[in-house]
């Protein structure tokens, strides 16, 4: 159930797109560079960033694809940027995930989307306090990931507005499409 998710946000990017916590690259096969025009990866791990690199070079994508480090709530780049943003499985992971969708909001053009799949708080509420629970032994564990975050209302607050919430594995991923608001 995460895969098809996970190639569901990807293959939506169209036009100058950027990826927020890029990682490794493994999003890179899933990209329809017929209609990505270029891909921004970025990530916070120079070390993660260095195994991009090779997928990079090893796919020829060269001149497709530039990688940035940074801190995903300090985004180095100017309002408007970007047609599409994507983000896959790391706001769970990011110490301030409001900033970073605040971020997202800001880059992206007001004609574009952002399409992302995350590690969410479920909607059912004696889950989401088991989540709740676990999140400390979960982040200590489980490379960072806090997997209480309320994604979808956290992207509302941070001036995203949020459509085609999908929701699974008991509400506790989910795909989501969001827009800027209009400011």
């Amino acid at each position: 159930e995460l895969d098809p998710l996970r190639t569901i946000a990807v293959t939506k990017a169209a036009g100058r797109t950027l990826e927020i916590g890029i990682g490794t690259g493994l999003n890179l096969e899933l990209y329809d560079f017929d209609k990505v025009t270029h891909l921004t990866g970025f990530d916070i791990s120079t070390g993660m960033l260095d195994k991009s690199r090779e997928r990079v070079v090893a796919k020829g994508l060269e001149g497709k694809v530039d990688l940035v480090q940074g801190d995903a709530a300090k985004l180095p780049f100017e309002d408007n940027s970007f047609d599409s943003v994507v983000v896959s499985y790391s706001l769970c992971v990011v110490p301030d995930a409001r900033s970073s969708l605040g971020e997202i909001a800001r880059v992206l053009r007001p004609s574009g989307s952002g399409f992302v799949v995350e590690h969410i708080s479920s909607d059912i509420k004696p889950l989401a306090l088991y989540q709740k629970f676990l999140a400390p032994f979960v982040r200590k564990y489980g490379k960072g990931c806090d997997p209480s975050k309320d994604i979808p209302s956290l992207a509302q607050e941070s001036g995203l507005a949020v459509y085609d919430l999908d929701r699974r594995v008991l509400g506790t991923v989910a795909y989501m499409r969001v827009k800027a608001n209009e400011s």
